[in-house]
């Protein structure tokens, strides 16, 4: 089970989830929890997931909203702003798309080149056409593959 947690630019919530984890059961769920402010990347995920998988029946993740591109630039949506921008690895601005709807969230990289950026858009409480709405906008940019797991 993968849980993919808002993090509004920064993996707040994995970040939370991280400090209420359990010292005194440290193999308890959440069982892995990765931040999108850290490089990720496929092959130690399917190690991580391999090896709790060793040790319990199943295997909880937690995922801040967020990615890296295969180049190591971080990737948030900015809810409320109707943005995603991109830090380089040292955390400077680096670029922004816009889209026609102000909650964003929940960047991903995809289609054959994994050049395409999809994104999806909050509708309750907003009242703008394109709100709710899942966009996608071709880049420049690669983005990494996600892992295939079958947990």
């Amino acid at each position: 089970q993968v849980i993919e947690v808002m993090g509004r630019s920064a993996g707040w919530i994995a970040a939370g989830a991280a400090l209420a984890k359990r010292r005194d059961d440290p193999n308890a769920a959440p069982h892995l929890i990765y931040l999108p402010e850290v490089a990720f990347t496929a092959e130690k995920f399917i190690s991580d997931v391999q090896r709790i998988l060793k040790k319990e029946k199943y295997c909880v993740v937690v995922v801040g909203e967020g990615l890296v591109d295969a180049e190591g630039n971080l990737w948030t949506a900015q809810w409320g702003a109707a943005q995603i921008t991109c830090y380089d690895p040292t955390g400077a601005f680096k670029d922004q798309i816009g889209f026609p709807a102000t909650q964003i969230s929940c960047p991903c990289f995809g289609g054959d080149d994994l050049q395409t950026l999809y994104a999806t858009s909050a509708a309750v409480g907003m009242t703008g056409a394109q709100d709710g709405m899942t966009f996608a906008v071709h880049t420049s940019v690669k983005g990494q593959a996600e892992p295939q797991v079958i947990v």
